[in-house]
């Protein structure tokens, strides 16, 4: 079992926006405190309610490299593994940017079911400092 780093600070938050009736967003806030984003598994959160992700948006302090990964699994198969990712080979990335967004998520299994675990990991970072990974999601 992979455990979140010590050093890192991140917060995982999912909040009810009241925009258009079930659209909800989750976001996933990466913050070293003033160093570089490490590598590694930085938190998990329970998924509060059966979604199915319309977007993803990745949005940085400064341009540079990202690559987040997410890892959906069973409750009782927690904790989510590499095995059990969802983003394909479309993760979100920065690549000498500051900011991603994608809508079409090719191969993404983008169906979430109240209950599931979702993890997340920063695959590779450069330069970055603090980044915002948010989801779109609509209830389902």
């Amino acid at each position: 079992m992979q455990t979140p780093s010590c050093r890192s600070r991140v917060a995982l938050v999912v909040n009810k926006l009241y925009v258009r009736g079930d659209d909800s967003g989750m976001q996933f806030v990466f913050d070293e405190g003033g160093g570089v984003l490490t590598t590694g598994i930085k938190g998990y959160i329970e998924v509060p309610f059966d979604c199915y992700i319309e977007e993803q948006s990745l949005g940085a302090d400064q341009a540079g490299d990202l690559v987040i990964d997410l890892w959906l699994d069973s409750y009782a198969n927690y904790p989510p593994t590499v095995g059990d990712t969802i983003t394909a080979s479309a993760k979100p990335t920065l690549s000498s940017s500051d900011k991603d967004q994608d809508s079409v998520l090719t191969g993404w299994t983008r169906q979430l079911t109240k209950g599931q675990w979702l993890g997340v990991k920063v695959d590779s970072a450069a330069t970055v400092t603090l980044a915002t990974l948010s989801l779109k999601v609509r209830k389902t």
